[in-house]
């Protein structure tokens, strides 16, 4: 979240819990407890929790501000105790619910982050981060309804959260209100286009998440216009070239896909979507050569496939486009392999099922069989 302009999700963390420490320790203590560095922090909070002169307000502060470092390393369970300890200290401290919250969120117990979400609003009813988050959280848990109603809230606690905005608009996305989507993503773009990371880490790009819409709606022109602006702003973020790669594509434009993708793969060679999309761009240019046929699209194509399942096994249909190309190559019995492990990841797919009757006329019709059947043929092949 950005309060207005840029701020990192820790330091907006920090400013709900940020009272300044009574004279006592050291400064050196009290900067150590106040640091960026995670293991300076807990050493430096931990020397003031243990001294039992310090006063009950600057233990609390204390308590979490460790917790925030706890929660920076990834040790949920520390920054949970923590937050708890700082809640305990009295009324005065029940806001640390919100980053309580956030460690059972970062934890994945969604239940007792919209709990202590709850506990934060009740005390703090214009606390925009409690909103925001109990609104990711209602997102995982597929409540969009919920979802859209707390990032609006987020809204009007903060005009200027961009993030909000952009979650509402995924939440928009979901349910398929492309338009009010786009609508909260130009306001965002319109507060400040910059590129920033959400409550999660994970980077945003607004021209992209923009672009993204426009590519659910078909209108890819404007699609690749974001995705041009999104490029312009992060040269070396691969989701924006793998998405506007995946528009070229669509587009019927493969050389200009192929090149976005391979970008794409070079940025981040674990991109799993990435070589999927380029493996079927390159079967596509194969299957439509006419009197000169390219060999290298055709193996090109197998080795996309092949790095896709190596780096998600559980993509049915990388084994089902690599399945069709093995088969164009006449590699048979590779082919009927790969369709047999597409459909054991996807056992009703009239598709596969289609195209693995081609090559084994004996496999069960999807409309006719069981999963007895299913099972009995591919234990047989």
């Amino acid at each position: 979240m950005r309060l207005p302009a840029s701020v990192t999700v820790i330091g907006v963390l920090m400013a709900l819990a940020a009272p300044a420490f009574a004279a006592g320790h050291t400064v050196y203590e009290y900067d150590d407890c106040k640091a960026d560095d995670p293991d300076r922090n807990i050493a430096g909070c931990t020397r003031i929790i243990d001294d039992r002169g310090e006063s009950e307000r600057d233990h609390a502060i204390a308590y979490v501000r460790r917790g925030l470092a706890y929660k920076a390393t990834g040790d949920y369970d520390r920054a949970i105790a923590d937050f708890s300890a700082a809640i305990g200290f009295g009324k005065d401290y029940l806001s640390v619910h919100a980053l309580r919250g956030s460690a059972w969120y970062a934890k994945g117990d969604l239940n007792r982050a919209i709990a202590d979400y709850d506990q934060a609003i009740r005390v703090n009813p214009d606390g925009a981060f409690a909103y925001h988050m109990r609104g990711v959280a209602y997102m995982d848990k597929h409540d969009l309804n919920r979802a859209v109603a707390d990032f609006s809230e987020a809204i009007r606690c903060n005009p200027q959260d961009v993030l909000a905005y952009n979650a509402r608009a995924q939440a928009w996305r979901r349910v398929g209100e492309f338009d009010r989507a786009i609508d909260d993503l130009t306001k965002a773009i319109d507060i400040d286009p910059s590129p920033t990371s959400d409550v999660d880490g994970r980077r945003v790009n607004f021209y992209g998440s923009r672009g993204n819409v426009w590519y659910d709606k078909r209108d890819f022109d404007r699609a690749i216009a974001d995705f041009d602006r999104a490029v312009s702003l992060e040269p070396k973020n691969p989701d924006v070239y793998a998405n506007r790669g995946r528009t070229w594509l669509a587009k019927d434009d493969n050389a200009r896909g192929i090149a976005d993708l391979s970008e794409a793969i070079r940025l981040e060679p674990k991109l799993a979507a990435a070589y999927y999309l380029r493996g079927l761009a390159r079967y596509d240019n194969y299957m439509r050569a006419a009197a000169w046929i390219d060999q290298r699209d055709l193996n090109g194509a197998i080795a996309d496939f092949t790095a896709a399942v190596d780096l998600d096994p559980n993509d049915a249909e990388a084994y089902y486009q690599r399945g069709l190309a093995r088969s164009v190559n006449g590699e048979r019995d590779l082919a009927i392999a790969d369709l047999t492990e597409a459909l054991q990841l996807r056992p009703y797919s009239d598709q596969m099922i289609a195209a693995l009757k081609q090559l084994k006329p004996d496999a069960p019709d999807n409309g006719v069989m069981s999963a007895q059947a299913l099972r009995r043929f591919l234990e047989k092949h």
